[in-house]
Formats: C-alpha cells, sequence, structure tokens
C-alpha cells in the first residue's frame, strides 16, 4: 500500500503563544496560557498491515496521543479502541511539530517530531497499551545544522522509514532506516540558484525508491528521486498559465506512476504526472465553477490505479476529484452532519486496497470519517477526547 503524507496540519503553536505575551518574563513564559493553545493538533494518520487505521494527535497537554482503528474478521464495521497518551520524547523535551510517520519491520508505527530541542525525535508506537512507551534521539542532520521544516516522509520495501526535512543551510536532508542502521543524508538543494521553499509530498515508486517534490524559489516544482544507483534532481516546471499556490498531496497509481496534485493561483487543482514514458501536467479544474479550492484534505490511491483528492470547498463542503477508470468526476461529500463544519484534516488513507477514507476535525470538537461503505459513503464521529 502506498502511503502519501503531504504536509497535513503542520502548525507551530509557539511563536503565535508569544507573541501574544511579549509583556511577560522569560521565566513567566515557561507556562503559557493553555487555552491559547489549540486542543488538537493533527499529527497524520497511516495505515498498517493493510488493514489499520492508526491517527496521532497532539493534545494541548502537550502529549502525543494515538488511537487505532480496523476491521474485525467477522463484522462488517470498523473496530476502535481507546485513545493512548505516548508522552514525549523527555521530561524537559516538548514536542514542538510533525515531522512524518513510517512503518518499520514490525508492522509498528514510527512518528517523527522536532523536539523543543531542536533534535528529531522518533517514537515506536506499541500496539499494547500496557508495554513501555519507547522514543528514540534521531539527533540533528549535521554539526551546527538545526531542523527547519518537515519535507514529508514514506517508507521503503514495506518496512524502512524515510523522514525528509529542510536544514538551516536550506539543503533537503534525509533521516532514514538502512536495514540495519539509521543515518542521515545530504541531498541538496535542487541548483546553486534555486532553495526550497516548501513541500510538495513525498512517495515511494516501485517499492523502494523515495520521490520527493518540493517548490523551488523560482516558482517551480521539483523533484528529488532514487533512481535505483543515485540521487537525482528534475524540474517539473509550473503548469500551464498560472503558477504553484500550494501543495494537494502526492500519490502512487499502479505501483509505479507517481502523481503529484496542487492548487494553482488560477484556483484549479492540477496534477503532474508519469504517463510511464514522460511528465505531463492537467488541469484537475474546481469542483464547480462557483466553488473554490481551500485547502488539501488528503490525497490516497484506491484499487492500485485510481486516484482520489479531497479538498474542502468555499462551501464548506468536502469535494473529492477522483479516477473512475476512464474519465475523471467531482463528487460532493458534503459536511460531517447538520450544523458540523470541518476544521482541519487528519489524513487520508486506504485500508484494504479499496476502501477510501478521509479524516476531519469536526466543529463540534469530534474526528470525523467520511468513507466508503462500498455502495455509498457516509459520515461517521470518533470523539477526540
Amino acid at each position: 500500500m502506498i502511503r502519501a503524507f503531504f504536509k497535513i496540519a503542520i502548525v507551530v503553536i509557539f511563536p503565535f503563544i508569544f507573541s501574544c505575551e511579549k509583556e511577560k518574563t522569560d521565566e513567566e513564559l515557561s507556562v503559557y496560557n493553555l487555552s491559547l493553545v489549540p486542543k488538537y493538533e493533527s499529527f497524520g494518520a497511516i495505515t498498517t498491515k493493510g488493514k489499520f487505521i492508526n491517527t496521532f494527535v497532539k493534545r494541548a497537554d502537550g502529549n502525543l496521543w494515538s488511537k487505532r482503528t480496523g476491521r474485525p474478521l467477522l463484522a462488517g464495521s470498523l473496530f476502535s479502541v481507546k485513545w493512548i497518551n505516548r508522552g514525549i520524547p523527555k521530561r524537559d523535551v516538548s514536542i514542538l511539530e510533525p515531522i512524518g510517520l513510517g512503518v518499520d519491520e514490525f508492522s509498528l508505527t514510527n512518528v517523527f517530531v522536532k523536539g523543543s530541542d531542536g533534535n528529531l525525535w522518533r517514537h515506536r508506537a506499541n500496539t499494547k497499551i500496557t508495554q513501555t512507551e519507547v522514543w528514540f534521539n534521531q539527533g540533528k542532520p549535521n554539526s551546527g545544522i538545526s531542523i527547519l521544516e518537515s519535507m514529508g516522509s514514506t517508507t521503503l520495501d514495506g518496512d524502512r522509514p524515510y523522514v525528509f526535512l529542510k536544514g538551516s543551510d536550506g539543503n533537503l536532508w534525509s533521516n532514514y532506516w538502512s536495514g540495519s542502521d539509521w543515518i542521515w543524508l545530504n541531498q541538496g538543494k535542487p541548483n546553486f540558484r534555486t532553495s526550497i521553499t516548501e513541500s510538495m509530498g513525498t512517495i515511494t515508486v516501485d517499492g523502494s525508491r523515495p520521490y520527493v517534490f518540493v517548490k523551488g524559489s523560482e516558482g517551480d516544482l521539483w523533484l528529488n528521486w532514487w533512481s535505483g544507483s543515485k540521487w537525482v534532481w528534475s524540474n517539473q516546471a509550473k503548469p500551464s498559465s498560472t503558477s504553484i499556490k500550494e501543495s494537494m498531496g502526492a500519490i502512487v497509481v499502479d505501483g509505479g506512476r507517481p502523481y503529484v496534485f496542487v492548487k494553482g493561483n488560477d484556483g484549479n487543482l492540477w496534477s503532474n504526472w508519469w504517463s510511464g514514458s514522460k511528465w505531463l501536467w492537467r488541469n484537475q479544474g474546481k469542483p464547480k465553477s462557483n466553488i473554490s479550492i481551500i485547502e488539501s484534505m488528503g490525497a490516497i490511491t484506491v484499487d492500485v490505479g485510481r486516484p482520489y483528492v479531497f479538498v474542502k470547498g468555499n462551501d464548506g463542503n468536502l469535494w473529492l476529484n477522483w479516477w473512475s477508470g476512464s474519465k475523471w468526476f467531482w463528487s460532493n461529500h458534503g459536511k460531517p452532519s447538520e450544523g458540523v463544519s470541518i476544521v482541519k484534516s487528519y489524513g487520508a488513507v486506504t485500508i484494504e486496497g479499496n476502501k477510501p477514507f478521509v479524516q476531519v476535525e469536526g466543529s463540534d470538537g469530534n474526528l470525523w470519517r467520511n468513507q466508503w461503505s462500498g455502495s455509498k459513503w457516509l459520515w461517521s464521529s470518533i470523539p477526540l477526547d
């Protein structure tokens, strides 16, 4: 199962907090007003064993929390265990922001975060509540180089997590499991004239080749990819007659064909995709002529070969742009419930290869899922508390 991790709700809360408390001393700032902190921050969702959905959030207590859901063998509905407190890296190290998710050789989720000490930390999420929680310090890219922001994450060969970061030197860096050790690698910049501005998505192609899409300082889409023998930077350029505004997600179709989706300055959804012989740009349009795209809600692949891109429209509804197998459609998935609006994305995943799920936080404080039952789309809620 190919996963796409595409910059889901990465919110750094501390600059906002500090700006609201300018008159206080440094000592007073060490205990900040919890009312200013978002109650929940999405740290993304990932599947394990093809059938379990693992959702991660940071609560206002500063701790990482997780919930695991899946489908019992003899039942049609999803089961759900309670939210589990995964804690913080160390007593004196708090969680600043999410960096990525991956799956290891034991099908356990690895959650990567930036700690208040500036280091990359990895939590290996045990499935048994009684087991001791384990946090690992992955360090920094190099001496004198700090972590600026996430560029995405993925898993190779089903069991080797990779995370990509932008360093204070402006370079793309990766921290990955080689199969025997954790390694830092400097991926460099697109070229000497072009710096990295933001992530556009990270995926795995053909099971073992990482592809990292970024936006360059000149406005072009750039790709850093593993050819099988070396790392290569490729300029994917821009959509026709418009510029790139933000990422809408990245996926892989048929195991070997990358797709990256972006929102253009014309307000349309655009895709940059590999046909099998060349890269093409395609205008996916808008949900409707009078409905514009606000933000990404997630991108996934269904049945190996069908791209699904979820977005929030300016009508407040969830919209889906999807490939039927012969043509593209836009479909309106509405709101979670009457009187409940969509606050932010909590990630999109596919389980069992053909069951798409998109998760959002509702204005009622619940986690809502829009899922395909096999015959229709349904909304269901899970308390975030």
